[in-house]
């Protein structure tokens, strides 16, 4: 049976981004993220830094399937601010 993965990369996007976390490890494995989706003004910034050529997107309301380039898996990291202990200390 031929492999379902066809290209020499596997590609991600990544949703609820943060600071990229699970994105830095997919790359140390060899994956290429073609997008990310972070609302957080700073983690964009750390972003922006550490993928500068991504297409970055700011709200996953807004975003629209058909926008966003192909990939091979779609990673996220659940949004946490009312499970947080540092959330918590916000309020």
């Amino acid at each position: 049976m031929p492999p379902i993965h066809k290209s020499p990369v596997i590609t991600y996007g990544s949703i609820f981004t943060g600071a990229g976390g699970f994105d830095l490890g997919l790359d140390a494995a060899g994956w290429e993220c073609k997008w990310q989706i972070e609302s957080n003004p700073r983690c964009q910034q750390v972003l922006g830094y550490r993928w500068p050529n991504t297409d970055k997107h700011i709200d996953v309301q807004n975003v629209a399937g058909s926008s966003l380039k192909p990939v091979d898996a779609v990673v996220f990291g659940s949004p946490c601010q009312d499970l947080s202990v540092a959330g918590a200390r916000v309020s």
